[in-house]
């Protein structure tokens, strides 16, 4: 089954929002020392001016209070741990990424958060946020001028984490997996099928990667994720070269463009491939996802290698969207 893409939720006022494409992707360096210092000192003052001038919003408040004190606990161990390492104070200069930053929210006051956040953001010059949901994931982003911002998220119930950020969030951009299909798709369907290797393998020419048709799509995968929680495929799509007109990349060229900061890591879109002696390019990401119970995906994958140790048919036409075990799958 299709879900729907994700609800990309998003304001920025008087704040770009595209992708920027001049080397500015590169990953932001850690706040310094005094960045850090200033930064809780100023957020608390202004916490409690707002806590007494917009009692309403206190949970808000509340949760970017939460996100400082945790800052702060961290920044005191990080410090603690320099000074041990280095036995002498670190300057104010000295760039400090925090460990064991981030903390728990109640789910409940997640959601109330994300679905208040356009009620919100008229009331606060330059507030900035963005809500992105999929099936089972929640985030936010959430950024006020003179604190700082918060990036929440939630994978599953009763897991939801939030962390506290200097500055504005990076997450506020644009991103690539914005709009990104999710499909249901049992595991083993997908699950031997990752040419992530075979894709790196390559640098100066079009990457094999092996393919599979799902929904009347050419997918190609880039990684997985399984394990007891939820199990998941990192794909794009594909099309014929001859019927792609924007740019185009190759591995090498790729890894390049993420170092420099002028393409968003991860990003794989125009990236050429190679497949049974034919060329295609990636044209979007596609997310294969199987919800089921671990016990389920584990049973069902058994009883798919027992069929192929067996010398059961395989066939090789049909749609893997429809696929019930590996004898349904169709390979490109």
């Amino acid at each position: 089954m299709s879900i729907s893409a994700d609800l990309v939720e998003r304001i920025a006022e008087g704040q770009p929002s595209v992708i920027p494409s001049d080397g500015c992707l590169l990953q932001p360096s850690p706040p310094t020392l005094a960045q850090w210092q200033s930064t809780i000192e100023a957020g608390q003052a202004s916490l409690c001016m707002l806590q007494t001038t917009r009692p309403e919003l206190n949970q808000l408040w509340s949760m970017f209070s939460d996100g400082l004190n945790q800052a702060a606990s961290a920044l005191e161990l990080r410090l603690a741990n320099f000074r041990a390492r280095h036995k002498v104070e670190p300057e104010p200069e000295t760039p400090l990424p925090l460990w064991d930053s981030s903390f728990s929210i109640d789910p409940t006051l997640h959601e109330d958060l994300a679905q208040a956040l356009p009620l919100i953001v008229s009331e606060f010059p330059g507030l900035e946020y963005v809500v992105r949901r999929r099936t089972r994931r929640l985030s936010t982003a959430i950024y006020i001028p003179g604190i700082g911002s918060l990036e929440t998220t939630a994978w599953r119930a009763g897991e939801d984490q939030a962390e506290f950020v200097v500055g504005r969030s990076t997450d506020l951009n644009e991103h690539f997996m914005d709009g990104a299909d999710e499909i249901e798709l049992p595991e083993h369907v997908w699950i031997g099928m990752n040419s992530c290797m075979s894709m790196s393998s390559v640098q100066d020419r079009p990457s094999p990667v092996k393919t599979l048709v799902v929904e009347g799509q050419v997918l190609a995968i880039s990684s997985t994720l399984t394990g007891p929680g939820d199990s998941h495929a990192m794909a794009w799509a594909l099309v014929d070269a001859r019927q792609w007109h924007g740019d185009t990349t190759l591995y090498g060229q790729m890894i390049h463009a993420y170092e420099s900061g002028h393409r968003q890591r991860g990003d794989m879109r125009g990236l050429l491939v190679s497949t049974r002696g034919r060329n295609y390019v990636i044209a979007k990401p596609v997310v294969l996802v199987d919800y089921r119970d671990y016990a389920v995906r584990q049973a069902e994958g058994q009883a798919a290698r027992e069929l192929i140790a067996s010398g059961g048919p395989t066939a090789r036409d049909g749609d893997a969207s429809r696929a019930t075990s590996l004898q349904q799958l169709s390979l490109f």
